[in-house]
């Protein structure tokens, strides 16, 4: 199998500077048509004010000439120390072919919808 060609993406996450740590769970996937797949997984915590990632995905696509990518973050950056669901409202695309970059950078404190956690992507 032919290996697709790389999306970089970085992503930055800018909590208040009054909350000294915060923790997360990240989501990262690239939308299809029938599921969606994802990419990156992985749980955090941090005593500042940003969390960055730096990822080199490669997505298995779904024929279309387009990648669709988006997050759910799952996160305490709040208030009252409740998690939160954070989604960008719309996703970023990018070609399938050649080096690809995104960016996402987001102020959390928060934001998103007060959840215990993310759903899955795929339900």
């Amino acid at each position: 199998m032919i290996q697709s060609d790389p999306t970089r993406m970085y992503l930055k996450f800018i909590c208040h500077p009054d909350i000294q740590t915060w923790c997360g769970t990240l989501m990262v996937y690239e939308s299809d048509w029938f599921t969606d797949d994802i990419l990156k997984h992985e749980s955090f915590c941090v005593n500042g004010v940003a969390k960055e990632f730096w990822y080199e995905l490669y997505s298995k696509g779904d024929y279309s000439p387009h990648y669709e990518w988006l997050y759910k973050l799952s996160h305490n950056c709040t208030s009252d120390q409740k998690n939160r669901c954070l989604e960008p409202e719309e996703h970023k695309r990018t070609k399938t072919d050649g080096i690809q970059y995104v960016h996402f950078i987001e102020a959390v404190m928060n934001a998103g919808e007060q959840v215990d956690n993310c759903t899955h992507p795929n339900g």
